[in-house]
């Protein structure tokens, strides 16, 4: 019984976003506390507190992008738009135009990167969440990413994981890393 109601929630979240969830069925099928499992860490990848929509949803989007599973990151990139992030800053962060960025995309944008790259930036990027968003933000946006990149690598484990080609924006698709100015 568990097991359906399980996948019977994977199916209505496969059909509003247009995603496949064969893995967690997969997943389930094998295990069902492994479903549980996953379903609590879907529940702590969506832990926001104070961190600004574009902001957390670009340390999302370059979380997906940083373990290259092109399905995480169609599913997060609709999944900001529905949570208001603009077509144009999708865009940009998608294609890693900095300039193109409003300054909240930008700031998590950046911070991803530097804390994928332990970058030397990321102290100063830390800083600044910090003083515009305080610490819930910051918690909320580094819990984001680590649990962003969990999902593909867990698909790419089981066998589900595909690579990033195109991402669709909007009625555009649009390959990550490439500019596309309008």
């Amino acid at each position: 019984m568990l097991n359906w109601l399980m996948k019977r929630k994977l199916r209505a979240f496969g059909a509003a976003f247009d995603y496949d969830t064969r893995y967690a069925a997969d997943l389930i099928d094998a295990d069902p506390a492994a479903g549980l499992a996953l379903a609590r860490l879907s529940k702590v990848a969506s832990y926001r507190a104070d961190a600004q929509a574009a902001a957390w949803y670009a340390a999302k989007i370059v979380a997906a992008m940083g373990e290259d599973c092109g399905p995480c990151v169609q599913l997060t990139v609709t999944v900001a738009q529905r949570g208001g992030v603009s077509e144009a800053d999708l865009r940009a962060i998608v294609t890693g135009d900095i300039a193109r960025m409003t300054a909240e995309a930008s700031l998590g944008y950046r911070f991803a990167k530097a804390l994928l790259a332990r970058s030397p930036e990321l102290d100063a990027l830390r800083a600044e969440i910090l003083r515009r968003w305080g610490e819930r933000a910051l918690a909320a946006i580094c819990i984001n990413i680590v649990a962003t990149r969990t999902f593909p690598a867990l698909k790419y484990g089981i066998g589900h994981g595909q690579s990033c080609r195109s991402v669709q924006i909007g009625s555009d698709m649009i390959a990550p890393g490439t500019p596309a100015h309008a």
